[in-house]
């Protein structure tokens, strides 16, 4: 299953080992797709952060994510196909790793403090999860303006 990462020397063997176990908190498909960033990854400001906090939502590529997926909004809710509502999500995917082609969708392991950047899986999770978000947002702001 972990069997790929390459192995150079001990120290090498002993990083590989390191990635294998940061993989491994990340659990179900996701952690499979995980591809493990360098160790002297820095940051983009294209670059979403996938986890909880301040630090996350304050990142300023996950700002300009939440904008784009406001952006699509419109566009998605008024899709009735299920093959249409895929096209808009890979898009979105897609916008967000071309704009930060070392990094896209990136996780951070907080034992080593290595970078990872998340598979479609994840990717597409996190995608939903805000879109969730804006559209009740929208709801609730078009229900305060009837009322």
């Amino acid at each position: 299953m972990f069997d790929d990462f390459p192995s150079k020397s001990d120290h090498s063997s002993e990083m590989d080992e390191k990635i294998k176990q940061s993989i491994r908190l990340t659990k179900g498909l996701a952690a499979h797709n995980m591809k493990p960033l360098p160790d002297d990854y820095v940051l983009g400001e294209h670059d979403v952060i996938c986890g909880r906090g301040q630090k996350c939502f304050n990142h300023m590529g996950n700002r300009r994510f939440r904008k784009m997926v406001e952006d699509y909004l419109a566009k998605y809710s008024e899709s009735s196909a299920k093959l249409e509502k895929t096209y808009i999500i890979c898009d979105v995917v897609n916008r967000v790793r071309k704009n930060s082609p070392n990094g896209g969708f990136v996780k951070k392991d907080p034992m080593t403090g290595r970078y990872f950047e998340v598979g479609d899986f994840l990717a597409v999770r996190i995608l939903i999860a805000w879109i969730v978000v804006a559209n009740e947002t929208t709801r609730r702001q078009n229900l305060q303006v009837l009322h």
